[in-house]
């Protein structure tokens, strides 16, 4: 009788083991996991050493590194929209030249009326061309723009761009967009030759918004010096774009002071102008 008592508990014995066996692994199981979770939770919650940021999440990443400017905005700013408003594109006429050799056969990036053309700095004073100690831009280069040889008290030349803002439409329309002009304008001597340049904003069907910009015009009796001084004098003006602008037209403009026309230089137009610059700024 009680071997066959020792040979139940032997049984049940072992089926005990069986069923602890799984019950033991899944609490060890269960412990593993416990202590990972609570490891995870002190890294995260302990505090991070000096002068070390936390590391943005990825969602962080993309929200920071957005450009608060549009790409198509960015080329735009800062950048001189005029095309060549140095006058250094193409080539220039020689000042003591004949008429056909004064006036160059192209104006890179400007459409012209009358004879505005292109004259290269000189060394020394010359007669209805800028000399080496006269005033003019610090990075003046090599050459500026000039009325050209057709004189007289009626003398006009003009020369014309357009700047497609059509892009911008949506910054534009914000009225938050800005623009500076600015430019070294001037004349010869005495007579009353001038330069100015103005600005013009159309719309998408290139009518005129009105709020025009302008500098100048500058000659020898305005400039600030003595009425027979020659050379450049830098003008700048600024304001926002007119809302609705999709085009700006740009016009550089050389003629003779209505008010003295009498002293207009008979033998040419002798106005000048250089570093002319169209630039945005949001």
């Amino acid at each position: 009788m009680k071997r066959s008592i020792n040979a139940e508990c032997l049984r049940n014995s072992g089926s005990m083991h069986s069923i602890l066996r799984p019950i033991n692994a899944f609490s060890t199981s269960a412990l593993l996991v416990l202590g990972l979770l609570i490891l995870s939770l002190m890294t995260a919650c302990s505090p991070q050493p000096p002068g070390v940021d936390p590391q943005p999440t990825p969602t962080e990443k993309t929200q920071t590194s957005s450009p608060s400017i549009p790409p198509e905005l960015a080329k735009y700013l800062q950048h001189n929209l005029i095309v060549n408003g140095d006058a250094e594109a193409g080539s220039a006429g020689d000042p003591n030249g004949t008429t056909e050799q004064q006036v160059v056969k192209e104006l890179p990036g400007w459409t012209r009326k009358g004879t505005m053309t292109v004259f290269p700095y000189v060394a020394s004073q010359t007669i209805g061309a800028i000399g080496e100690g006269d005033p003019r831009p610090d990075d003046h280069g090599k050459n500026y723009f000039t009325g050209g040889p057709t004189g007289g008290p009626d003398a006009l030349a003009t020369a014309t761009q357009n700047i497609d803002l059509t892009p911008l439409a949506l910054v534009v329309d914000t009225g938050k967009l800005s623009y500076t002009l600015s430019g070294y304008l001037g004349s010869w001597g005495t007579f009353s030759n001038q330069a100015e340049v103005s600005v013009k904003f159309l719309g998408a069907d290139h009518q005129d918004l009105g709020s025009p910009a302008h500098i100048g015009p500058v000659t020898s009796g305005n400039n600030h010096q003595s009425d027979q001084a020659t050379g450049l004098w830098q003008r700048t003006t600024n304001n926002s774009i007119p809302a609705g602008t999709r085009y700006v037209v740009v016009t550089l403009t050389i003629s003779v002071d209505p008010a003295v026309r009498v002293a207009a230089n008979n033998s040419a137009n002798s106005g000048f102008a250089d570093s002319i610059s169209f630039m945005l700024k949001s």
